[in-house]
């Protein structure tokens, strides 16, 4: 039975949507829209070639930024590019700008041309990432650089949407063509951010 004062109700149809594979250092993830629920069963409308197999253990994390609602789950199949899960956990919030884990590793900065600016990591799949920054920087190809570890790459990508006004406006940038060490890297920043989710999952 869900625990009325953590449980949160089902996405809104059409949320966003995220998929990450469980237990593995550097979770492949698919990114959609949430379709419904009906009982035990979640449908997602996956806009990538999906990457999961049967009776595999997956996360779902869907809802806008700040509000985000997870459940674990087990992917049962995919039927025009409607995959099908059966729900583990009741929904519960999670806000992932909170987690101690990431509040001092995923700061982040932008630079367009010759401007840079300091970012913070709200949101990331291997797809992309979503930054909150105190101003809108200029037209052109972005340069995001994730976290403070050594060795961190400077990855491509654009604008695709932006919301918010200054000193918090929030971009939504889809990366470009990443090396393998760049892919490596995100990989493994959404693995750590599954992993710390899901003790709020199982709890209760």
């Amino acid at each position: 039975m869900e625990d009325s004062q953590s449980a949160s109700r089902a996405p809104d149809v059409g949320a966003i949507t995220t998929v990450m594979q469980r237990g593995v250092p550097s979770p492949v993830t698919c990114d959609g829209l949430f379709a419904g629920q009906r009982g035990f069963q979640v449908s997602v409308t996956v806009d990538c070639l999906c990457p999961f197999e049967p009776d595999e253990d997956v996360l779902l994390a869907s809802g806008p930024l700040g509000r985000r609602a997870a459940s674990l789950a087990r992917f049962k199949g995919i039927h025009d590019n409607t995959a099908v899960f059966t729900k583990l956990s009741p929904w519960r919030p999670v806000d992932t700008r909170s987690n101690p884990r990431y509040r001092t590793s995923m700061v982040a900065s932008v630079r367009v041309r010759e401007t840079a600016f300091p970012a913070t990591v709200l949101d990331i799949s291997l797809g992309g990432v979503a930054l909150s920054v105190p101003e809108l920087p200029p037209s052109g190809p972005l340069e995001v650089l994730i976290g403070e570890r050594p060795g961190a790459p400077s990855l491509t990508g654009e604008i695709v949407a932006e919301e918010g006004s200054p000193p918090a406006i929030v971009l939504h940038v889809q990366f470009g063509t990443m090396r393998p060490h760049a892919r490596a890297y995100i990989a493994h920043l959404v693995g750590e951010l599954c992993a710390s989710i899901e003790p709020q999952l199982m709890a209760g």
